[in-house]
């Protein structure tokens, strides 16, 4: 990861490239600039907190220049889960709750603007939801790349890609940024932009299965070649 102001630009410009890439110009060019100018640090920081040590850059897709690190010998974000897990069990500030689904924000409706003031839970089967205050409220919920349906973010805002088959999950449904809409007129942005992956393992019993398993960008990285039935 060479820090001349040639490599700097260099990713700069990959970066951006990819972002207009099928889908008009970057609609937020200072986003690219923020991670350019911030990898570097956030990279030594996972090695440092987290305990992972990270490879040397190699080349994959987008990139003119080798600039990807990846743990040793696992798989990058099975290890940074794991790791972060480990790290924030042991932080006495911090309480993990395993098995909870967010219901709801707490909402304070009368102020100007609606202060979110806390979430709303439950686990397992309990109906019963729990409340947590907080000054602060991060949703990291994930996507909402699997649900297709009716009505669904996806038939919003990407329909062209309804009849792809994916690699997601059952649980990335976009119930998050359903709910932040819903409790708290959250306004969203780039919805746009999801990501269709080129390549997934195909089961040979079913063919035409709508969920694949993911045939990860490092296969074609470190030279894997696609070949076609002929």
């Amino acid at each position: 990861m060479d820090a001349t102001e040639e490599c700097y630009d260099s990713f700069l410009n990959d970066t951006v490239r990819s972002c207009e890439s099928g889908l008009g110009p970057c609609e937020h060019p200072e986003l690219a600039n923020v991670l350019v100018n911030d990898s570097r640090e956030t990279v030594h920081w996972v090695e440092q907190r987290f305990g992972v040590p990270l490879s040397a850059p190699v080349k994959l897709g987008g990139h003119s220049r080798p600039r990807t690190v990846r743990p040793q010998g696992g798989i990058i974000g099975a290890e940074l889960t794991a790791a972060g897990s480990k790290v924030a069990h042991k932080m006495s500030n911090i309480d993990v709750v395993n098995n909870a689904q967010l219901v709801g924000l707490i909402v304070d409706h009368s102020t100007r603007h609606k202060t979110i003031e806390g979430v709303r839970y439950i686990i397992g089967n309990n109906e019963e939801a729990i409340e947590v205050l907080s000054s602060s409220v991060v949703l990291a919920t994930g996507g909402f790349g699997f649900d297709v349906s009716s009505g669904s973010l996806m038939a919003e805002y990407r329909p062209d890609l309804l009849d792809f088959p994916t690699t997601l999950g059952p649980h990335t449904t976009g119930d998050g940024i359903k709910i932040a809409v819903r409790d708290a007129d959250a306004g969203l942005r780039d919805m746009h932009q999801v990501q269709l992956h080129p390549t997934g393992f195909i089961d040979p019993k079913d063919p035409g299965a709508r969920t694949k398993v993911l045939a990860a960008e490092i296969l074609r990285g470190v030279g894997g070649v696609l070949l076609d039935q002929n």
